[in-house]
């Protein structure tokens, strides 16, 4: 591995979020004294937001392989941007429903089909309702999902050539519903798809796509956390295997990598660990046992044949880099910035086939990226 950032020559980058977009690598920071969006290309850095003069508050970021869409703060308050990536291009405001204030936008947005969803309580009915940008105007989702109050919508994923979300139904209760925008001809239709944990709260989040199914997690009939499959032609759920037979699975992060289901969750001592589930043996299994205790995985991510991820390995909360190979079953470390204390590693990201990912040295945060053994860091 290799520094490739030093921004903030006297102490931490300040990088929360890295991400691809059209083959360059952006990220926000906070290095300067106030929150920007940052492109890094050809071994240079450079701002690309400016939108309040001071942090941009950048939340929500979905993007397709032609507008990267933003949250981020203005004057009067969060509304939405669009950046193409194009010099010169800019940045547009693309959403002012209150003109006086903030949008009231929920911090989740996702892209089916040109169309950016989000949800906005900005528009005549005055709550929570799914919303659409087509590239040209923002309109609104005919709906009333719970006639006694407010929709209470939350986490909008698009999958499997629909939109779904969380919202309440008509008794109150948080369910999964999903929006098919070419029904009836384009019409477009909402309908209810779980009802999971009869009489309460489904707690539905995480949502992904594998092989025309959806997966996500929610609560079962007696109320513990686990993971679902979901056929949307027949909107019939099931449960999976648990990695926790006497209580909930307390899913922590969820990701579909390379055809295998990745988790951090518990297992049956109650301990936080990497788990993978095999959809073709319905099996979860635990990839790590370094000491009896939680070693709280995260930043699930494939790079080349290998998961790669970031673990504790001591009850002293030491955090290292690890890839893991699927075909000869082993755990490798990766990284080791800081000898005998924690990496903080995060923010994997792969981009232009070149593995990307934040550490701190000495107590700084910098940008890292991966090197090959044999050819060293050429590209």
């Amino acid at each position: 591995y290799k520094q490739i950032s030093n921004i903030n020559v006297s102490g931490s980058d300040q990088i929360s979020k890295i991400f691809d977009f059209r083959g360059s690598l952006y990220f926000i920071s906070s290095h300067s004294g106030f929150e920007k969006m940052y492109k890094f290309e050809s071994g240079l850095f450079s701002q690309v937001s400016d939108i309040f003069s001071g942090d941009d508050e950048i939340t929500a970021i979905a993007k397709d392989d032609t507008a990267l869409y933003f949250q981020a703060r203005s004057v009067l308050g969060t509304k939405i941007y669009a950046y193409s990536g194009i010099t010169g291009a800019g940045i547009k405001q693309v959403s002012n429903l209150n003109a006086f204030g903030g949008d009231s936008l929920l911090n989740e947005m996702s892209i089916l089909d040109d169309r950016l969803y989000f949800v906005s309580s900005e528009n005549p009915a005055g709550e929570d309702r799914l919303m659409y940008y087509n590239g040209a105007v923002i309109d609104a989702i005919d709906q009333d999902l719970y006639a006694a109050g407010v929709d209470e919508i939350s986490y909008v994923k698009a999958a499997a050539n629909a939109v779904y979300f969380q919202g309440l139904d008509t008794n109150g209760l948080k369910k999964m519903w999903r929006y098919d925008p070419v029904f009836n001809s384009g019409v477009g239709r909402i309908e209810k798809i779980t009802g999971l944990y009869d009489g309460f709260d489904d707690e539905v989040r995480d949502i992904e796509e594998l092989n025309n199914f959806i997966y996500f997690v929610g609560k079962n009939s007696i109320g513990r956390e686990k993971l679902f499959q979901l056929d949307p032609s027949t909107k019939s759920s099931k449960q999976l295997s648990s990695t926790n037979v006497i209580g909930s699975d307390n899913i922590l992060e969820f990701k579909i990598l390379g055809g295998k289901l990745f988790l951090s969750a518990k297992n049956t001592a109650g301990q936080q660990k990497p788990f993978m589930y095999d959809p073709a043996q319905s099996l979860f299994f635990q990839l790590t046992d370094f000491f009896a205790g939680n070693e709280d995985p995260e930043n699930f991510t494939l790079y080349g044949e290998f998961i790669y991820f970031t673990i504790k390995i001591n009850s002293d909360g030491h955090q290292k880099l690890f890839l893991f190979d699927q075909n000869s079953n082993t755990i490798i470390q990766v990284a080791d910035l800081n000898q005998n204390g924690s990496d903080n590693i995060g923010n994997l990201t792969v981009v232009n086939s070149v593995l990307y990912f934040t550490g701190e040295v000495n107590g700084n945060q910098k940008l890292f990226r991966l090197c090959d053994e044999s050819t060293g860091c050429i590209n």
